[in-house]
């Protein structure tokens, strides 16, 4: 979540009062090993360093690294005193991202079938956790609207599994009738209790 912090600069006794920062914004990974990632800070702060440097009141050294002493000490303090992490750098590329990419990128494939499925008329029924609903049903119609993810979404999700537990979406399966009834068989028990319910939203008839 990101938040704002206010600073006040001060290099070689002159003080940038109330400089605003910002600390957990999504960053680009092309700086992301570089000292200071992961805090910016407003636009005229900057200006008025660069200033500093011109009226040879501070070398670029100095701003640099007052610049960075601010940005880890605002990190340290929005990430509970944790600091910018390895983890925090990833953008699913990381070796933990790497294990788990094979299980994102195979739940993008069903969601593909799947969505072309429940264009289908003969799949005349959407399973989705232990519920039956009708295609047009406002509660799994999104099965139908799949998008082609590109590097970014996989990478996202990749990054979600793999670093917060996070499950990419919910899977409606789309089923035809035979199947249907398979499904349905797997979850009535000896006595003939129902381990699932159709959806009170669409009413779907079930054969």
């Amino acid at each position: 979540m990101p938040l704002d912090f206010h600073r006040d600069l001060t290099i070689n006794g002159h003080t940038i009062p109330n400089t605003e920062w910002t600390a957990g914004m999504n960053y680009p990974a092309e700086r992301r090993w570089t000292n200071g990632w992961g805090a910016t800070i407003e636009v005229p702060a900057i200006i008025e360093l660069l200033e500093l440097v011109q009226a040879g009141k501070a070398t670029l050294e100095d701003v640099k690294d007052e610049l960075t002493n601010v940005a880890n000490t605002i990190t340290q303090q929005h990430d509970d005193g944790l600091g910018i992490s390895n983890d925090d750098r990833c953008f699913g590329d990381c070796d933990k991202c790497e294990a788990r990419k094979p299980e994102v990128l195979a739940r993008y494939a069903r969601f593909r079938t799947n969505a072309a499925k429940a264009r289908d008329p003969q799949y005349t029924h959407i399973v989705s956790g232990s519920s039956v609903h009708l295609p047009t049903c406002r509660h799994v119609k999104e099965a139908a609207r799949f998008r082609e993810p590109d590097d970014a979404d996989i990478a996202m999700a990749v990054r979600g599994l793999a670093h917060d537990g996070y499950l990419l979406g919910t899977e409606h399966t789309p089923v035809t009738a035979e199947e249907l009834a398979v499904w349905r068989a797997e979850r009535t028990g000896p006595r003939g209790g129902h381990q699932y319910r159709p959806c009170k939203t669409c009413q779907p008839t079930l054969p």
